[in-house]
């Protein structure tokens, strides 16, 4: 918002900040309405990241502090997932084994 601000108050000087503050404000409304979907889906990109982050910070302490039992009790069946280079996104490690033996065997044959 205060890069519209300044980009506003460049292009007229002669604006005040009050009357740039609302032009900004509407420019703002406008582009959140033309690309609420995209917005939606950074959104939902963005939490699944973070959840996957602290997901990750949880397992590796439990890793750390944990006796081979207790671990065994706290990840259970926690699904997993790689971060596929080629597709550029999450899949399950069965799915990430699954295309990597796929490849294998088309490659030898």
């Amino acid at each position: 918002m205060n890069s519209i601000i300044r980009y506003l108050l460049k292009k007229n000087p002669s604006m005040a900040r009050d009357e740039a503050e609302q032009k900004a404000d509407e420019i703002w409304e406008n582009y959140k309405s033309a690309n609420k979907e995209l917005l939606e889906k950074r959104d939902q990109e963005n939490r699944r990241a973070f959840e996957r982050s602290i997901a990750s910070e949880f397992n590796s302490l439990a890793a750390e502090e944990l006796s081979e039992e207790e671990l065994k009790d706290y990840c259970g069946d926690i699904p997993v997932e790689i971060w596929d280079v080629k597709k550029k996104k999450w899949i399950s490690k069965q799915q990430f084994y699954s295309d990597e033996q796929k490849t294998d065997n088309s490659s030898n044959g």
